[in-house]
This record gives structure tokens, C-alpha cells and sequence, in this order.
């Protein structure tokens, strides 16, 4: 945005734009001499370069600026009002003692804060003194100091006003004057602050039945989460309970199952025994009746073959014979 846009801008808003303003001298400009400011704002005070930074003449130099902006401002700020100088920090800014020049002029410094450039919309750092002048430079760290009137400069401004109304009082009937103004103020106060203090007192009382209120609607609803819990967890070990009552059931089932079990295996066991013996048995029944058998047979063989031999010798066909002798010749095999 240009500067001419941002002028334009503030005297639309009703500002008075004024230029060639000697901060020195200030206070006898034709234009703003009576005028009480509620801000007076003063960026980077600069006395302009006449050597180095460092050199004591230039400190001087740079510190007879601000004794003379403070000396004329102070003025022109109003009771309530405030002095703004922002400036850099560390060395050798720090030698141009900006707290003790405004001090010495009546001053209270109120407040530092760090310099913000966004508070200043439009605003544009620049070097006054050739040969960069016009040029930008670098802020690096900055502070913002507040000042406010101090209480001699306060007092002076009260005597001055009683007389400009009052021309022919003395120094002393002015002090008289403002001592009452100041006993009545402070009884006025007194009064003020008792009754701030009832009635501060009255909303204490108001919080604290209130949060009283509050803390016993609170206790009242930790009871009730309380006894709801409280039910929950009797129906949770009414459950565990009944859990485990039917692991108990489960377990003896099991147990008698596995005697069971076990009593049928023992079973199978001496019965698979006894079927052994009986099988052992009757194998040796079997075999006792096969040599039984064979016995017999032999026997039968042998009282046929006597029978066939005594019938040969009777007068058999030999045919028939032979056939005997191979038959039992093959019973003999």
C-alpha cells in the first residue's frame, strides 16, 4: 500500500496529518501546542551520524534528542495518557540511557515490551542522514517503552489548573486545596472500595452457596453412580457365583466320567484278560481232540489194514490187493 493511500485512509478516519514536526520544540508548534494527546508514539529516535555509533559525542548527541522529545512531550500528553519510544537493544543503544532521560523529565516508565511491527499497519523502518537516507535497516531485537506522567508532574498540573481558574491564589491555598481534594478522593475511595468490598462479600456468599449447591449436587450424583456400581458389581459376582457353580457341576460330571471311563477300561481289561485264558484254553482243547483224532484214525487205519490183510489171505484178487498195499502205503507216508 502506498503512503499517499495510507494518508488518504487516515483522514478519511479523521486524523490530522502533520509533517516537519521538530520533536524538540514541539510544544510551541502553532498547530498542536494545546492540544492532549491520549498516545504520543516516537519509532528508533535518531540524532543522525556525525562519526560512529560508539563515539561519546554521538551518544551525547543521541541522548540531548530524548531528554528534549520527554521535556516536550510530557506536555502535551494527557493525565491519562502514555509515551511510546521504540528502541533498539544492547550496545551501544543501551548507552543512550532512554529510562533515565524520561525519568529525568518526570516520567514513570510503565511497561517494556518486545517492538512488534505488525502493530503499526503501513509502517516502514527508514534511515534519516545520508547517505542511505530514506533506506530501510535492520530492527534485529527492539523493545517498545510506555511512560506515564509521574506524580510531581501530576501535582504541578493540578496547582496550574486551580490557578488558571483561581489567578490570585497562592502556591499554599492550592496545596490546601489539593490535599482536601486528595482526603476527600481517598475518603470517596474508602467508601467506594467498602461498599465494593460488601458487595464483593455478597458475591462470595452468592459463589459459595452456589458451588456449594453445585458440590452437593455433585456428591449426590456420586452417590448414585456409587450405588449403581454397587449393583452391578453384586449382579457381576452373582454371575461369577453361578460360573462358578456350574464349573463345579462340570467338574465333578468329568471326574465321574473319567472314573467311568477308567472302571470300563479295567473292565475291558480283565474281560480281554479272561478272554485269553479262554482262548488259551480252548486251543488246548482243540489240540488235545486233533491228537485225539489222529489217534483214533490211526487206530481205524490200522485195524482196516489188518482187516484187509487177513481178507487177502483168504483168497483176494490181486488187484484189489495191490490197491490195499497202495492205499496203505500211502496212509504209511
Amino acid at each position: 500500500m502506498k503512503h499517499s493511500q495510507i494518508w488518504k485512509g487516515l483522514e478519511r478516519l479523521g486524523a490530522m496529518i502533520l509533517h516537519g514536526v521538530d520533536v524538540t520544540t514541539m510544544e510551541e508548534h502553532h498547530i498542536i501546542r494545546k492540544m492532549k494527546f491520549h498516545r504520543i508514539v516516537y519509532n528508533f529516535p535518531h540524532a543522525g551520524f556525525c562519526g560512529q555509533e560508539c563515539d561519546s559525542a554521538v551518544i551525547n548527541k543521541h541522548r540531548h534528542l530524548l531528554k528534549m522529545f520527554f521535556k516536550n512531550a510530557q506536555t502535551m500528553v494527557s493525565e491519562i495518557g502514555e509515551i511510546h519510544v521504540s528502541h533498539k537493544v544492547g550496545d551501544p543503544y543501551n548507552k543512550w540511557e532512554l529510562v533515565k532521560q524520561a525519568e529525568e523529565c518526570g516520567l514513570h516508565l510503565k511497561e517494556s515490551v518486545n517492538f512488534s511491527k505488525e502493530d503499526y499497519p503501513g509502517y516502514l523502518n527508514r534511515r534519516g542522514a545520508p547517505p542511505e537516507a530514506g533506506g530501510t535497516f535492520s530492527l534485529g531485537e527492539c523493545r517498545t517503552y510506555k511512560f506515564v506522567l509521574g506524580p510531581d508532574i501530576l501535582y504541578k498540573r493540578e496547582i496550574m489548573a486551580i490557578q488558571a481558574v483561581l489567578p490570585n491564589i497562592s502556591s499554599e491555598a492550592c496545596a490546601e486545596i489539593l490535599r482536601r481534594q486528595v482526603r476527600m478522593a481517598g475518603e470517596l475511595a474508602k467508601a467506594n472500595a467498602e461498599t465494593s468490598v460488601n458487595h464483593l462479600k455478597m458475591l462470595v456468599v452468592k459463589e459459595f452457596a452456589r458451588q456449594r449447591t453445585d458440590t452437593l449436587h455433585q456428591i449426590a450424583q456420586a452417590w448414585r453412580v456409587k450405588a449403581t456400581i454397587a449393583e452391578q458389581l453384586d449382579a457381576a459376582l452373582e454371575l461369577k457365583e453361578d460360573a462358578f457353580k456350574r464349573k463345579d457341576t462340570i467338574l465333578e460330571e468329568a471326574i465321574l466320567e473319567l472314573q467311568s471311563e477308567r472302571q470300563a477300561r479295567k473292565n475291558a481289561e480283565t474281560d480281554k484278560a479272561h478272554l485269553e485264558t479262554c482262548l488259551n484254553r480252548l486251543k488246548l482243547v482243540l489240540v488235545e481232540e486233533l491228537n485225539e483224532n489222529d489217534e483214533l484214525k490211526r487206530q481205524r487205519d490200522a485195524a482196516l489194514l489188518k482187516k484187509r490183510c487177513n481178507s487177502e489171505k483168504r483168497g483176494m484178487p490181486y488187484a484189489w490187493s495191490l490197491k490195499l498195499k497202495g492205499e496203505q502205503g500211502r496212509r504209511l507216508k
